[in-house]
């Protein structure tokens, strides 16, 4: 499985990829993003089963990302 961590906070998306055992779980980090705007190139070019996802964020939030996400992807998990 594949996740992204959406966060514009760096000490956050830092912190979540550190402290979580990403491969214990069988989960791969393959990528971050700092809005919903670079979230949402991230999403298309990965194709993440899983995003961790800040709702408060610049540009674009997250409920407004999820939105764009359901669009093209109705199984991704999607976890604010």
């Amino acid at each position: 499985m594949k996740a992204i961590i959406v966060d514009d906070e760096p000490m956050t998306r830092s912190g979540l990829r550190r402290f979580v055992d990403w491969e214990g779980l069988g989960i791969e980090v393959a990528g971050e993003a700092e809005d919903g705007i670079e979230a949402y190139e991230r999403f298309v070019q990965v194709r993440p089963d899983i995003v961790l996802c800040d709702v408060r964020m610049p540009r674009m939030d997250g409920i407004a990302f999820a939105q764009r996400v359901r669009e093209i992807d109705v199984d991704c998990k999607i976890i604010f």
